[in-house]
């Protein structure tokens, strides 16, 4: 029996769906990027955050093999430069429960991605500046891909 995985990542207007199998990372990640506007508030430009690197987890083989599956949100800092920073787990909800284990590499897998990710830094006045978000990774264990 042949399964495949998919790890889907939201990011406000950014979306990105990664296909997989068996326990590697994703090799064929697109991207929909968005153009970023610059917001003027009072007299202050605000220019957005923007992803620019999303390295997808690998899902642990506990989890896998037990058919774990769920949601990790992870709140973080990017720093002025981009890099993530203080990245912690906030909320995590898996099915079925039971195995910690498991759930503790699927929240290891998470944070170990996101400390990877790069982002434009959010600008005011055209400093950059740093921000505190909160990105949630699903773990899916799905149907094999289907070939055209």
């Amino acid at each position: 029996m042949h399964r495949s995985t998919t790890v889907l990542f939201t990011f406000s207007m950014l979306v990105i769906g990664l296909q997989f199998t068996g326990c590697s990372t994703a090799t064929n990640a697109t991207a929909n990027h968005s153009f970023v506007k610059v917001q003027k508030t009072g007299e202050k430009a605000v220019t957005p955050l923007q992803a620019v690197k999303q390295v997808p987890p690998i899902y642990p083989p506990q989890a896998f093999f037990h058919s774990i599956q769920g949601v990790v949100k992870i709140c973080f800092t990017v720093n002025r430069n981009g890099n993530v920073e203080d990245a912690r787990v906030v909320h995590a909800a898996f099915q079925p429960k039971g195995d910690t284990n498991a759930e503790y590499y699927l929240k290891r897998a998470a944070l170990d991605a996101m400390s990877q990710w790069k982002f434009f830094p959010r600008k005011i006045n055209g400093k950059p500046v740093s921000s505190r978000i909160c990105q949630k990774l699903r773990f899916i264990i799905g149907p094999p891909p289907r070939r055209a």
